[in-house]
């Protein structure tokens, strides 16, 4: 069976250009591994029109929104992607589907420190994400989590933006720099380099992290700052062009630079929000269907 077009990934971006392509009548598939990031959040506040809804509230209406118009679903993980002449091969277990365009929207996964017990204040007073959650660590003490320069700037900027109080703990990878160092010391940030290891409050509410010392920190909220892994690994036969740290290059269409190839969300250079994938996801729908015209 031959698609239109094949979407890998059903957060944010992958849904809005599935309802896009839905709408035109194009033959599609959204091929997708169960929830992912986006279905963590428990409080989206900065969608326009949502004064607050859950990630996967927000998945689900889109889901139901895309099928509405006959896109077709699937629940398999994308193991392949080639290129055979002019066509693409997108491979999963059950079988190989060919399709003129591909939308990767599989966007990432943060990674998450060892702590036995977090996702009981996931979304709540636990987050992985600053621009999405710092309005809630307004004057607030702020446990962030993290490695090196990258974690001092961004306690930094929670700082300097949100907290009343912060303190950085760095894991055993610590590299920070002694620039950093004094720029932490002049915001009054605590610094100290120990292994969360569990969480203590209630009701979603965290009042301690503990380290694996046994020591404790009095906090209102953490922030993990570890980093993230890239869901790209089935373009591996593909030749992309990426940017020095590993993001895929993609022009105003978001298109790569294998032609019909589109990539849309955090694996490209552009920011990991809701608000600016959906955008994206758009607009390379739009793309495709006008592709599509005769003149």
């Amino acid at each position: 069976m031959l698609y239109d077009c094949v979407i890998v990934g059903a957060g944010p971006a992958g849904l809005s250009a599935a309802v896009y392509l839905g709408r035109a009548h194009k033959k599609t598939l959204l091929i997708y591994q169960g929830y992912r990031r986006t279905s963590l959040a428990k409080h989206i506040q900065n969608y326009l029109g949502f004064a607050d809804i859950s990630g996967p509230e927000l998945i689900n209406k889109g889901l139901k929104q895309a099928e509405r118009y006959k896109v077709e679903t699937l629940v398999a993980t994308v193991i392949k992607i080639n290129k055979r002449e002019k066509l693409f091969e997108v491979e999963t277990p059950a079988k190989i589907v060919r399709t003129q365009n591909v939308i990767v929207a599989s966007g990432i996964d943060d990674i998450l420190p060892d702590i036995n017990n977090m996702h009981e204040f996931m979304g709540e007073t636990f987050f992985t994400c600053f621009d999405c959650d710092g309005y809630h660590m307004t004057q607030k003490h702020v446990c962030v989590l993290g490695s090196g320069d990258g974690s001092a700037r961004t306690a930094l900027a929670v700082k300097q933006t949100y907290a009343k109080k912060v303190t950085l703990c760095l894991n055993r990878e610590n590299n920070i720099s002694s620039e950093y160092i004094e720029k932490l010391k002049h915001e009054g940030i605590t610094l100290i380099q120990k292994e969360a290891v569990h969480l203590e409050g209630e009701a979603g509410k965290i009042e301690r992290v503990k380290f694996e010392d046994g020591s404790l920190l009095r906090c209102d909220c953490v922030l993990s700052d570890l980093g993230y892994n890239r869901n790209d690994s089935f373009l591996s036969d593909i030749v992309l062009e990426r940017s020095e740290t590993g993001y895929i290059k993609v022009d105003q269409r978001y298109e790569s630079s294998q032609k019909g190839l589109f990539v849309v969300g955090p694996l490209n250079t552009g920011p990991d929000q809701v608000t600016v994938a959906v955008g994206e996801g758009a607009q390379a729908a739009m793309y495709i269907i006008e592709m599509g015209f005769k003149f």
